[in-house]
């Protein structure tokens, strides 16, 4: 597959990724039991993990396909990402706080940081939604 067919195809499982994370925080917790809502946070955290790994990885296919650069972390992704100026320095700031918090919920289980990062997933996913507009291609 060809650089560019193959950063489509990254941009629209990514998309889809985040349409459904965004459509899991659409349900609304406050009608259900306690054993359900934390079901449904724990699913869309996730579906926050997932797309957090498929954000970095499409940055990253972008960097290559459109600029010839390779970036093997998440961290160093968005870091270029932001050095050839495809983001501002908000959304990179976004960026860098949403890969700490996916690796903060892979190494460790505390129920507050989990709270505070799900409270967090409206605001990671339109940071999200922009990175699909700055890699269409």
């Amino acid at each position: 597959m060809e650089q560019t067919q193959r950063l489509e195809f990254k941009r629209t499982v990514f998309l889809n990724a985040v349409n459904s994370l965004d459509s899991s925080l659409g349900i609304d917790l406050s009608n259900l039991s306690p054993i359900i809502s934390d079901a449904v946070k724990n699913g869309s955290i996730q579906k926050f993990e997932c797309c957090s790994e498929l954000c970095w990885k499409l940055v990253k296919s972008y960097l290559i396909a459109v600029h010839g650069i390779e970036a093997n972390s998440p961290k160093s992704a968005i870091k270029e990402f932001f050095n050839v100026g495809k983001v501002q320095e908000e959304d990179f700031e976004k960026l860098i706080a949403m890969i700490e918090d996916r690796n903060c919920l892979s190494h460790i289980y505390n129920e507050a940081e989990f709270n505070r990062i799900y409270s967090l997933l409206p605001v990671y996913v339109e940071v999200m939604r922009k990175i699909l507009i700055l890699v269409k291609s």
